[in-house]
C-alpha cells in the first residue's frame, strides 16, 4: 500500500523490495537488516531505504534470501545490504544500511539465495556464497567482493537468472549458459555433478 509509480519489483524467501518514483522500498522480514532501514525489525508495509547518497535515484533492485542489492545514481553504482553469510560484495559480511560495492555501470542485477551477480562496466561479476560453484569462477569458494566470470569475458550478457545455488545467463544471439549446483541436472549439461564454470546448455530443438 502507498506506492505509486512502481517501475521494478523483486521478491525472495520472506521479503519484497520495489522501486517507486526512483526510491527503494522494502517490506516483510527485516532480520539481518535485509530491509535496509538500519534495523532488524519486520514491516507489513513498505519502508523507504534511505541510506543512499543524497539525490541518487534507484534504477534496479534485487532481493536475495537474506540480503538486497540496488543500482543507484547516474553512474549505475551497486549498493547492497543484509547478510549473505559470506559477503554482500563490500568485503564485509553484513550491513543493515546500504553499503557500496565496487561496481559501476551496472545494467543487469539478480540475486539468488545468498549470492548476487551483476553485469557492469567490467563484465559479469558475482559474489557471496560459492559452495556449489554458483559464482562461476572455476572453484567452489565464497567471495565477499565481486569476482569476474572470466569464462564469459568478451560476451554480451543479456539476461540473468539466479536460483538457490545455481546461476544461468543468456548471451547475445540467444545462447544459454548455466553453472553451480547440479544435483538434479539444473545446469543442463547432461550430468549431475557441480559445474563451477559456465557451460552452454545444449539440446534445444
Amino acid at each position: 500500500s502507498g506506492l505509486t509509480g512502481v517501475t521494478s519489483i523483486s521478491m525472495n524467501a520472506s521479503h519484497t523490495c520495489a522501486i517507486a518514483d526512483t526510491k527503494a522500498w522494502c517490506w516483510g522480514n527485516g532480520s539481518e537488516g535485509r530491509l535496509g532501514t538500519g534495523t532488524t525489525e519486520n514491516s507489513t508495509t513498505p519502508v523507504e531505504v534511505t541510506g543512499f547518497p543524497l539525490g541518487m535515484g534507484v534504477s534496479g533492485i534485487a532481493a536475495g534470501s537474506v540480503h538486497t542489492c540496488a543500482v543507484v545514481g547516474a553512474a549505475a553504482e551497486l549498493y547492497c545490504w543484509g547478510n549473505t553469510s559470506y559477503g554482500i560484495g563490500t568485503g564485509g559480511t553484513a550491513a543493515a544500511w546500504p553499503a557500496r560495492v565496487n561496481l559501476t555501470g551496472v545494467t543487469l542485477l539478480e540475486s539468488g539465495r545468498t549470492h548476487t551477480c551483476a553485469v557492469a562496466d567490467s563484465g559479469l561479476s558475482c559474489f557471496g556464497t560459492g559452495s556449489s560453484g554458483q559464482l562461476g569462477t572455476g572453484n567452489a569458494g565464497n567471495s565477499t567482493v565481486p569476482v569476474k566470470v572470466t569464462a564469459l569475458a568478451g560476451k554480451t550478457v543479456t539476461a540473468l537468472s539466479l536460483g538457490n545455488l545455481s546461476t544461468c545467463a543468456l548471451t547475445e544471439g540467444g545462447t544459454p549458459w548455466c553453472w553451480g549446483y547440479n544435483y538434479y541436472g539444473q545446469a543442463g549439461d547432461g550430468t549431475n555433478v557441480p559445474v563451477t564454470t559456465p557451460k552452454v546448455v545444449t539440446g534445444f530443438h
